[in-house]
């Protein structure tokens, strides 16, 4: 059985899609006795006065509210924070369930007869911007465009260093929108250079708590953490204090945490050190003799022995993912490219320095490590895929076809259709190029891959039938737009290729029939510069043109 729960709570809390169930505006002396009392005779008779409880408050409800049965968060269902809205009902009933579940928890670890201690949630208030904004509700077209050239005006001013007038301007762009939380970090950030702090921790404060994707603790949550351990006489480890004294002028920010709430292996160790410190003091531990600074080095010598880089670069990537996910693609570079530091051999990490490079826009640097993570994994299907992408931005076609016909060959089942398409894109558009050359059987033999990779896809098989005519085989070009056309039997320009072929093939009557059809649909079809008579008079067939003009 564990002798000790640590809880620390508090960011994540709006990841999961609930609804609160009316137990949660249960009086406090019956709120999560269920951990305690099902353990004892007494449960009967609590269960009854809980019961009694909840009927009362669901027949005020409009409407019950549960749980999913499988939470899931909003991560598992979405890209990134879009999913998030501004919801001022949602916030309050998270924090109502988040103190509701911080009792719970005590309450459970003491029917196991468990001590515990409590750690406030601190997160990077200076150097985290927020996940996503939103404008205030209400505010009109007039105040918005007006917010918008105030914090044009600050960041232009920002960035020139005068940061007087950039403070100015984005305090007036905050006084007309105090709600859009990357207005209050600009604000915040131009009151950090003029060394006026206190006003700088409200703005960046503000920006934590108007985050419309708040991933980081809001500012009310460890005064909650504080409360339930008051309320429960729970130890209680204030790391939001700790973390506000070691910061420059008393604002957490990156001597802290590596991102937006998770902390330094220096932050870890923090942490360790003032629960083992409450740990003695609660007298929860004895500390053996000898125990003191020297015994803290032993510690953390073997801790930070077993971090090997590896391990360290997982943890970096991790994170780099996470912050790739929410947008913040400056941020998730640079993870990325500290986990390179660490751990060059990985194909992942090597996958990821690449993508959050080619992301900003810096294609060279990506294609180099997507090279990098096929030559250290040959079989890496993204790291081919993303590659071809690249290759065929800088219009080395040749060279993307052949990476994509690798990304096919070792696709992962969940990748496969997506590479599936590159592919059959790829050799179209190659077979298209080099049909324009006037390479016609090497068309014909790039745009049959294409139909191998893609069958009954319409496009590929007019542009096959028309290289095949193009090549001398009418014959299987009017197999190719035969099926385009039964795919497609509206269709008129691949009724009028099926015309041209059936022509060159000695079936002038067919010709006509199909061209007939192709006029029907669409008179315009005279103008194509691909229409029967057209290609024919090019030919210098137009005995063939007149006989089958006779036809219509």
């Amino acid at each position: 059985d564990p002798d000790l729960f640590i809880i620390y709570s508090g960011h994540n809390e709006f990841l999961e899609r609930r609804t609160y169930p009316q137990i949660i505006a249960l009086p406090r002396s019956v709120r999560g006795v269920g951990a305690v009392a099902s353990r004892t005779r007494t449960w009967t008779a609590v269960e009854k006065v809980v019961d009694r409880v909840r009927a009362q408050r669901q027949a005020e409800a409009p409407r019950p509210a549960m749980l999913g049965a499988e939470v899931k968060t909003l991560l598992d269902d979405v890209v990134g924070p879009s999913a998030f809205t501004r919801d001022d009902r949602l916030r309050e009933q998270v924090m109502r369930h988040f103190r509701f579940n911080l009792a719970r928890m005590v309450d459970i670890a003491r029917s196991a007869d468990a001590e515990v201690i409590m750690v406030t949630p601190a997160s990077n208030l200076r150097d985290s911007p927020p996940f996503k904004s939103e404008h205030r509700p209400g505010i009109t077209a007039d105040e918005t465009d007006r917010w918008t050239a105030l914090v044009q005006e600050g960041l232009t001013a920002g960035r020139g260093g005068d940061f007087a007038t950039a403070a100015g301007r984005l305090a007036e762009a905050a006084a007309i929108d105090p709600r859009h939380a990357d207005g209050q970090y600009a604000l915040g950030q131009s009151l950090l250079q003029l060394n006026r702090f206190e006003e700088a921790r409200r703005a960046l404060e503000a920006a934590r708590d108007e985050d419309i994707c708040p991933l980081r603790a809001l500012t009310p949550m460890p005064g909650i953490v504080r409360d339930v351990a008051a309320e429960r006489g729970v130890a209680l480890v204030d790391f939001v204090r700790m973390a506000d004294e070691r910061a420059p002028h008393g604002i957490p920010g990156s001597e802290t945490f590596l991102d937006h709430v998770h902390p330094t292996i220096e932050g870890y160790r923090l942490i360790a050190l003032a629960l083992l410190d409450k740990m003695v003091s609660s007298g929860m531990v004895e500390p053996r003799a000898g125990w003191g600074e020297d015994g803290v080095r032993q510690v953390v010598a073997a801790v930070e022995g077993r971090l090997d880089n590896h391990a360290r670069a997982t943890g970096l990537l991790n994170l780099s993912k996470t912050l790739g996910w929410a947008g913040k693609l400056v941020e998730a570079y640079r993870l990325a490219q500290q986990a390179l530091e660490l751990d060059p051999g990985s194909v992942q990490v090597q996958y990821q320095a690449g993508l959050t490079a080619d992301l900003l826009g810096r294609l060279d640097e990506a294609m180099a490590h997507y090279q990098r993570a096929i030559e250290i994994m040959p079989t890496a299907d993204v790291a081919h895929g993303n590659l071809a992408v690249g290759l065929e931005k800088k219009g080395r076609l040749p060279e993307a076809v052949e990476h994509y016909r690798l990304a096919y060959q070792y696709s992962s089942a969940e990748e496969l259709e997506h590479n599936r398409d590159n592919l059959a894109n790829a050799l179209l558009l190659y077979g298209y190029r080099v049909y324009g050359q006037l390479q016609f059987e090497e068309a014909v033999a790039l745009l049959e891959e294409a139909d191998r990779v893609r069958p009954n896809d319409p496009e590929v098989l007019n542009r096959l039938g028309t290289a095949l005519m193009a090549a001398g085989r009418p014959q299987a070009a009017i197999e190719r737009l035969e099926a385009a056309v039964r795919i497609r039997p509206n269709d008129a320009g691949a009724l009028n290729r099926l015309a041209l072929a059936l022509a060159l093939a000695g079936r002038p009557d067919e010709a006509a029939a199909a061209y007939r059809q192709a006029l029907a649909l669409n008179p315009r079809v005279v103008d194509a510069p691909d229409n029967l008579f057209t290609v024919l008079g090019r030919m210098g067939r137009t005995d063939l043109a007149a006989q089958i003009q006779a036809k219509l």
